[in-house]
C-alpha cells in the first residue's frame, strides 16, 4: 500500500510553485521524497527504505533524471554513481562509477 502526501504549504500548482510530495511505507515511514512543478518531476528526489534508510539520491529536471544520481547498501555505502544529461529529448548516461563493498 502507498499513501501520497501532498505536504507544502506554499505550493500552489495553478501558480506554477513546486509542490513537495512524499510516499509512505505500510509501516509509516516515508518511502519517497521528492518535488513537482507543472505536472512533471522537478527538483530532488530521494527513496528509502522501510527503516528509513537512504537508497537513492537524485535530481530531476522537467521530468528527466538530472546530475548524479547515487545508489545505497542498505548498510548505508555508496555502491553506484551514475550522471545523467539531457540532450534534446533523450536521456544520456555518462560516468557510471560503480564502488565494490567487502563485507
Amino acid at each position: 500500500m502507498m499513501i501520497w502526501e501532498y505536504c507544502s504549504e506554499d505550493s500552489n500548482y495553478e501558480n506554477n510553485y513546486p509542490a513537495h510530495l512524499k510516499t509512505f511505507h505500510p509501516n509509516g515511514q516515508v518511502k519517497e521524497e521528492s518535488f513537482s512543478k507543472n505536472g512533471k518531476r522537478e527538483g530532488k528526489y530521494i527513496l528509502y527504505d522501510e527503516r528509513g534508510r537512504t537508497l537513492l539520491k537524485g535530481n530531476y529536471l522537467k521530468d528527466y533524471e538530472d546530475g548524479l544520481w547515487q545508489y545505497y547498501s542498505l548498510k548505508g555505502n555508496l555502491e553506484k554513481e551514475i550522471n545523467f544529461r539531457k540532450v534534446a529529448t533523450r536521456v544520456l548516461i555518462r560516468n557510471t562509477t560503480y564502488r565494490a563493498i567487502l563485507i
